[in-house]
This record gives structure tokens, sequence and C-alpha cells, in this order.
């Protein structure tokens, strides 16, 4: 890593309701529409081509590339190529929301990106969650890891932890690090709300398995609507 390069890391941990299972979980996480639609400032994202991602992955530290076996060839990743909106929110909004879909951003984004952002990511799905990956303007990556433990008590939620890195020039750094773990926050909880509602469509009447999911709620468990609690850890 050059000396004008530095790195900042965040977490947080997501303990999900009882209700919900480590498959519906990983069914949204591997949902690419699904996870990009949780940014609210996109206006388009679109798939490149299998030979964008051959490029894509020449820039990545070898640690973030995927095992050739397991995952197939790096051609078969998708790459999207994402654009959001910039500038729309007021002071404060912004900081909050203007995060969501990329993950490494911060108020920082919108003193340099004015109008509109463009960016690419790609997606690597796993078998416990899933990575994202995004190559930034000005240099800025990110290394973003979903994964979801199984519960550790009888009568507990799955535990979903997002962990994320950023690559930056140290100029950057500072101001990309004053919203990024709120942003995290943000977007975990954003991916409860997304889980909760998608659960609750699979548990209405007719649906397969919409039996279950009301034998689950009848025992007392929390029920689908309400809010997972969201514990963050940050790591230094």
């Amino acid at each position: 890593m050059s000396f004008l390069t530095t790195t900042t890391e965040v977490k947080t941990k997501t303990t999900l309701s009882p209700h919900i299972t480590k498959a519906q979980a990983l069914s949204l996480l591997h949902n690419d529409t699904g996870m990009l639609d949780l940014n609210p400032s996109k206006i388009t994202y679109t798939l490149l081509p299998p030979s964008t991602s051959e490029q894509f992955y020449t820039s990545v530290p070898d640690a973030h590339k995927p095992p050739t076996i397991a995952s197939g060839p790096i051609s078969s990743l998708p790459v999207y190529h994402i654009t959001e909106h910039q500038g729309t929110f007021k002071d404060g909004e912004a900081e909050v929301q203007g995060v969501q879909g990329g993950h490494w951003k911060g108020s920082w984004i919108k003193r340099f990106v004015p109008n509109e952002l463009a960016y690419q990511t790609s997606v690597q799905h796993i078998a416990d969650g899933m990575i994202s990956i995004t190559h930034a303007p000005m240099g800025v990556q990110s290394v973003t890891t979903w994964v979801v433990h199984d519960s550790a008590k009888e009568g507990e939620g799955c535990v979903l932890e997002k962990s994320g890195k950023v690559w930056s020039n140290r100029a950057l750094m500072p101001l990309i690090k004053g919203g990024l773990q709120g942003s995290y926050e943000k977007l975990a909880a954003d991916f409860v709300v997304a889980l909760e509602k998608m659960v609750a469509e699979e548990q209405k009447p007719g649906n397969t398995e919409s039996k279950a999911g009301e034998e689950k709620n009848d025992s007392g468990e929390m029920k689908a609507g309400e809010r997972a609690a969201v514990e963050v850890e940050t790591v230094s």
C-alpha cells in the first residue's frame, strides 16, 4: 500500500427477529436487485458485460479476489454501473441518506460531486452472505462483507454482521470517516426493514410458507414488522 493511501474499517451487528430464518436473510442478500434497491439515491444501475469483471478485479486486493474454483471464473461475477443523485437532499439529510448504496460514502462526496455520482460495484455471493466491492471516483475503494450467523441461543434470532473496509488517499479519509459508521448503521436497519417486508409477503395466506410463519408467531416470538435491535461495534 502506498504511503499516500490509508484505510478505515467499520462494523455493525444486527440481531434479527426470531421468526426470520437464516435462509430468508440469505435469500435477500443473494438478490442483487433487492440489495441495490436499498439505495434511495440511485437513478439507474446497469449490469456490465463479463469482460468488465476481469478488468474490475485487476485493482482489487488479492485478499478479496474470489477463489477461482469455488466461485468460478472472475468473468462470471457481476459488475454493475450505478448512477446516483447528488445534492438533492437538505443539509443533514444527505449525510444520513446518501451512503446507503455505496457504503463507502459520507457527507464528503457532495463537496466534490455536486450533481450525479457514477461508480462500479461487484457482488460475490458466498455461503453465509455476500461481498460487495466498490470502485468509486477519486480512487476510493471499499469492500463490504455481510455474514449471517445462526442464533447462539434457542429463541433468539440469527445475527447479521456487516463489516466494511475503505481505501482512499489520506486527504480524503477524515471526511469519509465522518459519516461512515452512521451510514453502515442505517443500511443495516434498512436491510432489516426490507427483510421483514419480504418475510411478511411470504407469510400471506396462499403462500406455501405462511403456515410455518404463523406457527412461530403464535409461540410468542417477535412478529413480522417488529424491529430488530442493532448493536454497533466500531473497529479502530
